[in-house]
């Protein structure tokens, strides 16, 4: 299903009129970052090129150095077999060599004649469909997408087969259908071990196809060869199948021959690579000129001055059609981003086209994405009217249009540039010049402008998955009309919610509307800072068992230097889960620690399985031995809550106990008491699911806030020198009592919370269909029109890090920026979203930073700490924002510095 746009193509005194129909074929976008950046795909780091220098030193290294990512060129293999596309190092070094020739600009002419039978036969249809339908107006609606998605086949079975023309579209044809049906199971492929051996229906069609194509070509090719060797032909023909044969003949001197295998491949992926991408092409060109009609009369005129002297001959002298279709590819170009490449292990880590001015150090085995749609609408490169349709702007070649020599990269760059390129830029100028000569177009006024994104982009974006719609949110001024709306507004987004309630149930974090509001008023006294004041001194129990521990360890095995290395992230995760079984449990501590070890069990067997819960209908109820483990889990979870929770409900009833209990779950159970009035009150269930969410919510969280600050406060120690001064003023005061007066402290959680936020994005939502298409939080100057369906994710770890709103400081780290306060951090009053925002902020947020302010306090009371020359500085998004590596410190206690002063 595709975006729907209109275009429509009018007429003249002597040209027929018709209108057109756009359908906004793929414009694929590429992840996240308006810079270069790196992040993880699990346990694999990735590297998005943004940069046009940099994306040069790889793209026009010695073609070893970069080869193609193992697991995608897996992939691709199982499509287009062993191809150009697909292989790499001497093999595709020769393969090259060979192919090259057949591409070579003077064969390609030949071709042209062959492209123009399929083009006038095209214009032909249209011009007769308008006769015949709608003679009186003269004008004729057409879906483009449809007309050059088949003009193209037509182009490429013609110009590659010739006479066997027809047997040549019938393969194109069964390859198309073998791409849509791989593509449609290719998660399967990737997660399902040997599914693609497995007698699926869809597998039996995919045989089906790939049996039926290979006796096509390997017929087709052996017909020519054999003609050939028997004297019964001159040459191998002069389409393009025949040119290649011809070429891999005059190889056999090198010892280097392709075999029938090989050319099969080749002709497959010939198909794939100049099918969709030039239909996207002439698609959005026709629809540049018919929004900019000066520009279609330019180009008009032009191609009419040269119609005498034939187009083949003259169509490297259409220089304004070749502006348009330049400026084409760099606004919608079909690639947005290049086969993804990786450092061989072979090479150093410098790269060898490095220069002094510019070096990459990039390790072997990190995936490198060379992000080419993104370079293109860069201001610094390309003007403030990057976003413009300006044709001129290539008026002098693609070396002088922008600022860089290679900013222009719709056919990639060095050695490894699309083969094929010539090819399809005389194809897209046949089509349109012969269409300017014959008929005139307009844009109708039903047209949406809708271009179909995968990913998302450097400003907020909307992109696709499958056929649903989804709208990445970086400004903070749209994600403050998004998370202030009222409740029922903005819903979680359901395929998400169903995901979360196999987790956590029906709790807070996966319920909506009034449902979720009167949860949100029963737990809110809970979690009010008088309360929690009450639950520092667990608190401080489980932060000084863990002191002491460390103190003891250095004693015991580092006496001698009083210093010692530790994972801090392996030390706060326990600390954490100590604390929230301790202020969640009270008397009930090591059940409640069983509990949450469960829970944490729990959610790392689903997480493996996410994928397969999503894809394979019923598959949770499949008794896997994953399966059965989360199934004893959750008896074991839910058995020793109930029990807990039933006999301090009944010791109340009964009179045996004055209270609830004074930790959390005793606050839960007396708010949920207190709420009986109104007649609403938590089941048993509703409280169990509560206590999951709650041990989910703030363990890894505030785990990983307490591992970043530690680390950012060893990197900068005049910060922690400035935290301890602080910090041992205040201890007579008590840290419970004064950590509101933690100021220095409190501004150094805010900026490692802003740096490196434990979630990344907020939970997804999508807008219910009970409301308009206006937000009731917008205003005339901020107004959201987002349909019911599309699924919103606010990204609050990309606003952290605008530039616009946090200075060209913005990747430093500068605690002063929170000195007034978050509301003045930043140029926006609501650009700090690490807690969300507005009704559905986090409900433990004051409960998360006393906890990390007592420890943070205890720790520097006791130990100084700096960063080993083993550290490692990699942010790995799993879950939640943790060091891939560890994050290992060396502490030393007060004591010991104080007797080496």
């Amino acid at each position: 299903m595709w975006d729907r746009g209109i275009l429509s193509l009018g007429g003249g005194e002597d040209m027929n009129q018709i209108g057109v129909q756009i359908w906004a074929r793929s414009w694929r976008r590429t992840w996240r970052f308006y810079k270069s950046a790196i992040f993880w795909l699990g346990p694999r780091p990735s590297l998005n090129i943004v940069n046009s220098n940099d994306a040069k030193v790889i793209l026009s290294s010695n073609y070893k150095e970069y080869v193609k990512f193992p697991t995608l060129q897996i992939v691709f293999q199982r499509v287009f077999g062993r191809s150009i596309l697909t292989i790499d190092g001497d093999e595709w070094a020769q393969r090259r060599r060979i192919l090259n020739p057949a591409f070579a600009s003077g064969k390609l002419k030949a071709m042209g004649a062959q492209m123009l039978v399929c083009i006038q036969e095209m214009l032909d249809d249209w011009e007769r469909e308008v006769l015949e339908t709608n003679a009186a107006t003269g004008e004729l609606e057409l879906d483009m997408i449809k007309e050059f998605t088949k003009v193209s086949a037509d182009v490429l079975s013609r110009t590659c087969f010739g006479s066997n023309f027809k047997e040549g579209k019938a393969v194109f044809e069964d390859q198309e259908g073998l791409i849509e049906a791989k593509y449609q199971d290719a998660v399967r492929y990737a997660i399902i071990p040997l599914y693609r051996f497995l007698p699926t229906a869809r597998n039996r069609l995919c045989w089906k196809l790939q049996r039926r194509i290979h006796e096509t070509l390997k017929t087709i090719i052996e017909n020519r060869m054999h003609a050939v060797q028997k004297c019964q032909a001159d040459s191998y023909g002069d389409d393009l199948l025949g040119r290649i044969l011809a070429a891999n003949g005059s190889s056999l001197g090198d010892g280097v021959v392709l075999t029938t295998q090989d050319i099969i491949d080749e002709c497959r992926t010939f198909f794939f690579a100049g099918h969709e991408t030039t239909a996207s092409l002439l698609a959005w060109a026709t629809m540049l000129m018919a929004s900019n009609p000066e520009w279609q009369d330019r180009a008009r005129e032009e191609v009419l001055e040269m119609r005498n002297d034939g187009y083949i001959n003259a169509h490297s002298k259409l220089k304004i059609l070749e502006m348009i279709l330049l400026e084409t590819l760099r606004l919608y170009p079909p690639i947005t981003q290049l086969i993804s490449r990786t450092r061989s292990p072979e090479y150093g880590t410098t790269d060898e086209a490095s220069t002094e001015e510019r070096k990459l150090n990039i390790p072997a085995g990190v995936r490198i994405n060379v992000l080419c749609g993104v370079m293109h609408r860069d201001k610094k490169m390309w003007g403030d009217d990057v976003d413009e349709f300006q044709p001129e702007r290539f008026a002098n070649g693609i070396s002088r249009a922008c600022k860089g020599m290679h900013g222009f990269m719709a056919f990639g760059y060095g050695p490894h540039s699309c083969i094929g390129q010539m090819f399809a830029m005389l194809e897209a100028k046949l089509v349109l010049a012969s269409m300017l000569q014959r008929f005139r177009f307009r844009l109708p006024e039903t047209y949406q402008h809708a271009p179909r994104l995968y990913g998302t982009l450097h400003k907020s974006a909307i992109f696709w998955l499958g056929p649903r719609p989804s709208l990445n949110i970086v400004n903070s001024n749209d994600a403050k009309v998004i998370l202030s709306s009222n409740y029922k507004e903005y819903v979680k987004f359901p395929t998400l919610q169903i995901v979360f309630q196999r987790v956590f149930g029906r709790s807070i974090l996966t319920i909506d509307g009034d449902e979720w509001a009167q949860r949100r008023r029963i737990l809110n006294p809970a979690f009010a800072s008088g309360k929690l004041k009450a639950m520092g001194a667990q608190m401080l129990v489980c932060i000084q068992e863990m002191l002491d521990d460390w103190e003891r360890e250095v004693l015991e095995t580092n006496a001698a230097t009083g210093e010692l290395e530790l994972d801090m992230i392996k030390e706060f995760t326990k600390v954490s889960a100590d604390v929230l079984s301790r202020t969640c449990f009270g008397s009930n501590f090591k059940e409640g620690k069983a509990v949450f070890e469960d829970q944490e069990g729990l959610i790392e067997a689903i997480y493996q399985d996410a994928v397969r819960y999503a894809i394979i209908p019923l598959y949770r109820f499949l008794p896997t031995a994953r399966n059965r483990l989360c199934w004893k889990l959750q008896r074991r979870i839910h058995e020793t809550l109930k029990t807990i929770i039933e006999n301090r409900m009944h010791a109340v009833q009964k009179c045996q106990a004055d209270s609830y209990g004074d930790d959390l779950l005793g606050r839960i159970l007396a708010a949920n008491g207190s709420s009986l009035g109104d007649g609403v009150v938590l089941t048993t269930q509703d409280i169990i699911d509560e206590c999951r969410t709650f041990f989910f919510a703030g363990h890894e969280t505030t785990a990983s806030l307490l591992a970043w600050a530690t680390m950012l406060m060893a990197s900068n120690p005049e910060w922690q020198d400035r935290a301890r001064e602080e910090v041992l003023e205040m201890r007579n005061d008590g840290y419970i009592n004064a950590h509101s007066k933690l100021k220095i402290l409190e501004m150094i959680l805010l900026e490692t919370l802003r740096l490196y936020p434990p979630i990344t994005q907020l939970i997804s939502r999508t807008r219910s269909p009970e409301y308009g298409t206006t937000d009731e939080a917008s205003t005339e100057e901020r107004k959201l029109n987002i349909p019911a369906g599309v699924r919103i994710n606010v990204l609050c770890g990309v606003m952290h890090r605008d530039k616009k709103m946090w200075g060209d400081d913005v990747d430093e780290f500068q605690p002063e920026r929170f000195a007034n306060g978050i509301s003045r951090a930043c140029k926006g009053m609501h650009g700090f979203m690490a807690f969300g925002y507005g009704p559905h902020s986090c409900i433990g947020q004051m409960f998360a930073m006393l906890e990390a302010k007592l420890v943070l306090a205890s720790m520097l009371q006791r130990f100084r700490f700096r960063l080993p020359e083993t550290y490692q500085h990699a942010p790995r998004l799993y879950g939640t924002l943790r060091p891939q590596h560890g994050m290992p410190l060396l502490i030393t206690p007060i004591h010991f510095s104080e007797t080496d002063k």
